[in-house]
C-alpha cells in the first residue's frame, strides 16, 4: 500500500474510532443533559456550571500546553516518548500544586458563598487526575491510536452517567457530583497509564533539569493558546456569576451545553489530523496546504447548515430538554448557533498553523479575541445577562476569525478558503428559506433541512470525483462497496 493510501486508511480508522466513541458519549452525555438541570434547577445548575468553568480554567495551568508539545513531537519522532512521558507527569504534579493555590486564592479575593467555594474546590480537586488523563490521551494521538482514546471517552461517560443516576436515585446533592467527577478521574487516569504500560513503551519516572526548563520553555506557546481558548469559552459562566446571578448562568450553560455537544466535529477532526498535519509539514509543506484546504472546505460543508438549522429548531429544543424553566435559554441558543460555523473553520485553520510552527499567530488570534471578549462582557452582560454574553461570544469569534484568516492565507501559496465556502452558502441559504416557508414540527424541520440541504448540494455540485474517490480510501468498508460513491 503507498504511503498516501496507507495515510488515509489510518485516518479513516481513527475517525471512526472517535466518532464512534463521540456518538456513544454524546448519548449519554445527552442523558446527563436531560437530567441534571431539571434534577439542579438553574440556581444550582448555575453553580455546577461555575465550578466546572473554574475547574477547566485552572486545568489549563495544570497542563500548560504540554500535551500539544507532545503531539507534535512525538508524532515526528517516537523515541522521544519515554522521556517526555515522565517529564510531563513530573511537571504536570508542581503545576497542579500551583493551580489549586492559585485558585483558593482567587476565590478568596471573588468573596463567593461558602458554599460556592467547597463545591468548586471540591470539584477542582479532580486536577491532577484529570492532567494525566489529558497526558495519556496526548499519547494515544500522538501515535496515531484513536480507539485508545475512545475506550476512555467511553468509559468516562459510563462512568459520569452511573455517578448521576446514583446521586439521583439516592436523592443527593450538589456535593455528591464532585465526588463522583473525582472518583471518575482516578479511574480514568489508573486505566489509560496502564494502556500505554503494556501497549506503547515502559514509564519511566526519571527526567533531568534542563529537560524540565526547556519543556517548560516549548510548552509555554501552547499554554497560551489553551489558557486564551477556555478563557473564551468559560469566561461568560464567571463574569454572569459577578455582573448578574447563578440563574443567569444556568439559563446561559444550559444553551452553550447544547452548542458544545455540535463542536464534537471539529474536536474530532482535529484531534485526527494535528499529528498527520504535524507529519506533513515536516515531509512536504505542499501536501499540509492541499489537506489543509480540503479540511477546511469540508468544515464549512458541515457547519453552515448547522449554523443556519439552531436558529429554526432552538424554539422547540429548549423546552423539549430542559422544561419551561428555561424559556430564555432559546435567544442565547439562536446567538450561539451563528458562532458554530466560524468555530468550526476557525479551529481547522489553528491546527494547520501550529502543525507548521506558527502557533505565535493562533496566540495572538486568541489574545485578540479574549480582549475584546471580555470587553463586550462588561458592556452587554449587565444590560442583557446571559443573551449579551452570548453576543459578545460571537463577535469576538469574528474578529479573530478576521486576523487568521488573513495570516492563513498569507502564509501559504495556494489557499482556496473563501471560494471553497461560495457553493455551501448558496446550499444554506437554499435550506433556511426553505425552512422559513415550512415551519411545522421539530423531526420535520429537522428531516427537511437535512433533505433540502443535501439536494442543494447536489445540485451545485461541491463533491467533485476525485473527493469521492479519497473518502472510498479513508473508510475501508467503502473501498469495495458497489452502491455508496459509485465513481
Amino acid at each position: 500500500m503507498n504511503p498516501k493510501a496507507a495515510t488515509l486508511k489510518n485516518i479513516g480508522k481513527n475517525i471512526v474510532s472517535l466518532t464512534t466513541s463521540e456518538i456513544v458519549g454524546r448519548v449519554l452525555g445527552s442523558v446527563t443533559l436531560l437530567i441534571l438541570p431539571r434534577y439542579l434547577g438553574p440556581a444550582d445548575y448555575g453553580i455546577y456550571s461555575l465550578a466546572i468553568s473554574y475547574f477547566l480554567l485552572f486545568s489549563v495551568a495544570a497542563n500548560y500546553g504540554l500535551n500539544g508539545l507532545f503531539i507534535k513531537d512525538v508524532a515526528r519522532d517516537k523515541t522521544l516518548s519515554q522521556q517526555y512521558y515522565g517529564t510531563n507527569i513530573i511537571l504536570k504534579l508542581l503545576l497542579t500544586i500551583f493551580s489549586f493555590g492559585m485558585l483558593c486564592l482567587a476565590l478568596y479575593l471573588l468573596r463567593y458563598p461558602l458554599r460556592d467555594v467547597k463545591i468548586i474546590l471540591m470539584i477542582s480537586s479532580a486536577l491532577f487526575f484529570y492532567a494525566i488523563t489529558q497526558t495519556n490521551s496526548a499519547v494515544y494521538r500522538a501515535y496515531e491510536k484513536m480507539e485508545y482514546n475512545a475506550l476512555l471517552e467511553i468509559s468516562r461517560s459510563v462512568l459520569g452517567l452511573a455517578g448521576i443516576l446514583l446521586i439521583v436515585n439516592l436523592q443527593g446533592n450538589i456535593f455528591w457530583i464532585a465526588s463522583i467527577i473525582n472518583i471518575t478521574y482516578f479511574l480514568l487516569a489508573f486505566l489509560g497509564t496502564g494502556i500505554i504500560h503494556r501497549k506503547f513503551f515502559k514509564i519511566i519516572w526519571k527526567t533531568s533539569g534542563p529537560l524540565i526548563l526547556n519543556t517548560f520553555k516549548n510548552s509555554t506557546p501552547f499554554f497560551l493558546v489553551s489558557a486564551v481558548a477556555i478563557i473564551q469559552n468559560r469566561i461568560d459562566v464567571i463574569m454572569i456569576s459577578k455582573l448578574v446571578n447563578n440563574t443567569e448562568v444556568g439559563i446561559f450553560s444550559a444553551a452553550n451545553e447544547l452548542i458544545n455537544i455540535l463542536y464534537l466535529i471539529p474536536n474530532l477532526v482535529s484531534n485526527v489530523l494535528f499529528p498527520v498535519f504535524s507529519r506533513q509539514y515536516y515531509e512536504s509543506t505542499k501536501s499540509l496546504v492541499a489537506s489543509g484546504n480540503l479540511t477546511i472546505k469540508y468544515m464549512a460543508i458541515i457547519g453552515l447548515p448547522i449554523s443556519a438549522g439552531i436558529y429554526f429548531v432552538a424554539p422547540s429544543v429548549i423546552p423539549l430538554i430542559y422544561g419551561a424553566d428555561y424559556a430564555n435559554a432559546v435567544s442565547v441558543m439562536r446567538i450561539l448557533g451563528l458562532g458554530i460555523f466560524i468555530t468550526f473553520v476557525l479551529s481547522l485553520i489553528a491546527y494547520v498553523l501550529t502543525a507548521a510552527d506558527k502557533i505565535r499567530h493562533v496566540t495572538i488570534t486568541n489574545l485578540l479575541s479574549i480582549l475584546a471578549h471580555i470587553a463586550l462582557n462588561f458592556w452587554l452582560i449587565p444590560l442583557y445577562g446571559a443573551g449579551g454574553a452570548a453576543a459578545a461570544l460571537l463577535i469576538s469569534g469574528c474578529i479573530g476569525t478576521v486576523y487568521l484568516y488573513r495570516i492563513y492565507v498569507t502564509s501559504f501559496a495556494g489557499t482556496v478558503v473563501l471560494k471553497s465556502i461560495i457553493k455551501p452558502l448558496l446550499a444554506t441559504l437554499f435550506m433556511s428559506l426553505i425552512l422559513w416557508l415550512v415551519q411545522i414540527n421539530l423531526p420535520f424541520t429537522i428531516l427537511l433541512g437535512v433533505c433540502s440541504y443535501t439536494v442543494a448540494l447536489g445540485a451545485l455540485r461541491i463533491i467533485d470525483r476525485e473527493e469521492i474517490l479519497m473518502f472510498r480510501q479513508m473508510i475501508p468498508f467503502l473501498t469495495h462497496s458497489k452502491f455508496f460513491f459509485r465513481s
